[in-house]
């Protein structure tokens, strides 16, 4: 269904050969970050940055050579982790951050919007191709699991718990 009715249009695929290329970005060797922070409170609860920052850490242990891949709307959550120990990090600059709790969205023009989600639809097909990923619960998690085509690898936070492969994880 996803592949039949939400294929990637030609732009979406030029941007992606671009940041993929740009970033020196291996799906293989990559874990992907997707935190969503500004607004999302409103909806559901949300995980420390130090929570992420325990799950990244799980995952460098087993891989140390790994790449992670940083994707976020909150410029506090870039700040936090330039202050850890983390390695090979990769955040593309081409998606915006905010340091308000409004939401990117409701900062900028509708022009500026439609312009700005070419890239970060981009991005999130990135991110659902990398070897691991670690999210929170939305709209932008179901769509990169929906690309994915599996919840393999992943590790979703929802509601105080992390989930991995529909297998409740102990905090």
């Amino acid at each position: 269904l996803i592949k039949k009715y939400f294929e990637p249009s030609k732009k979406i695929l030029t941007i992606i050969r671009t940041i993929k290329k740009k970033y020196n970005i291996n799906y293989s060797t990559t874990l992907a970050i997707y935190y969503r922070g500004t607004d999302k409170y409103k909806e559901t609860q949300i995980a420390s940055f130090n929570d992420f920052y325990n799950k990244i850490i799980e995952i460098v242990n087993i891989n140390k050579d790994i790449k992670i891949l940083i994707q976020t709307d909150s410029a506090e959550f870039i700040d936090y982790t330039h202050r850890t120990s983390l390695k090979n990090v990769i955040i593309i600059d081409e998606n915006k951050t905010s340091y308000s709790n409004k939401g990117i969205h409701n900062e900028q023009s509708y022009k500026t919007n439609y312009e700005d989600m070419f890239y970060f639809l981009s991005t999130i097909i990135i991110i659902s191709k990398c070897k691991y990923i670690i999210c929170s619960s939305g709209n932008c998690s179901i769509w990169t699991m929906l690309y994915r085509g599996n919840n393999k690898n992943t590790y979703q936070y929802l509601n105080g718990s992390w989930y991995n492969n529909n297998i409740l994880s102990i905090r």
